[in-house]
C-alpha cells in the first residue's frame, strides 16, 4: 500500500535528527566511558521509539491486544531507565566483579524489556503468514531474557557478564535475520 509523507511525518523526523545531534554534541563534550554509556543509552531509547512511531504497528483491534500494547511500554520504559541506571554503575567500577544488587539489577532490567517486548510482538497487526514467524520470535526473545536472568546468579566480573549479554540479546536479532533471509527471501514484511 503506497501512501505519501505527512507534513507531521517530516517534522517528527526533523525532531529526531535534532535528538540525535543534540547526543552527539553531548558525547564530544564528554568523551569518557560515562559519556559514552549515557550516549549509547539515549541513543537507543530516541532509535526505538523513532522506529516504533515509523513502522506504523498498530495494536490488534481487540480491548485485551490494545490495552497490552499500550500498557506494556510503561513496564518496558522502566526497564529501559533501569538498565541505564545499571550501565551507569557498571561503568563507575569497571574492571571489579559486581555487585549483587547492580547485577540483579542490570540482568532483570534487560530481562524486563526483552520479556516486554516479545509481549509487544504479540499484540501487534501483522499478515496471517507472519504471525507463526512472530510468534516464534517471541519465544526466542523471552528465552533469551531468562537466559539473561540466570546470569545474575554468577558472580562474575563485568566483562563476562556484559559479553555474555550482549550475545543473549543478539540470538532474538539473529533469529530475525535468518528468517528475513531464509524464510521470506530477504523482502520486506509488509506492516499495514
Amino acid at each position: 500500500m503506497d501512501r505519501s509523507v505527512t507534513f507531521l511525518e517530516l517534522f517528527y523526523d526533523l525532531v529526531y535528527v535534532v535528538l540525535v545531534a543534540q547526543l552527539a554534541h553531548a558525547l564530544a563534550e564528554n568523551v569518557t566511558w560515562e559519556g559514552v554509556a549515557r550516549y549509547a543509552f539515549l541513543f537507543i531509547i530516541v532509535w526505538w521509539v523513532y522506529f516504533d512511531f515509523v513502522s506504523h504497528r498498530k495494536p490488534l483491534a481487540t480491548m485485551s491486544k490494545v490495552s497490552q500494547w499500550f500498557y506494556l511500554h510503561l513496564p518496558m520504559t522502566a526497564g529501559i531507565a533501569a538498565a541505564g541506571a545499571a550501565v551507569f554503575n557498571v561503568v563507575e567500577h569497571s574492571g571489579e566483579l559486581l555487585e549483587a544488587g547492580v547485577r540483579w539489577l542490570l540482568v532483570g532490567s534487560v530481562s524486563l524489556v526483552l520479556v516486554c517486548v516479545a509481549l509487544l510482538m504479540q499484540s501487534i497487526q501483522l499478515p496471517e503468514e507472519h504471525y507463526q514467524l512472530y510468534r516464534r520470535g517471541g519465544l526466542v526473545t523471552i528465552g533469551s531474557a531468562l537466559l539473561i536472568l540466570l546470569l545474575g546468579f554468577f558472580n562474575l566480573s563485568i566483562i563476562p557478564i556484559l559479553i555474555i549479554l550482549a550475545l543473549l540479546m543478539l540470538v532474538p536479532v539473529l533469529y530475525g535475520i535468518i528468517v528475513w533471509i531464509q524464510v521470506l527471501g530477504a523482502e520486506e514484511i509488509p506492516i499495514h
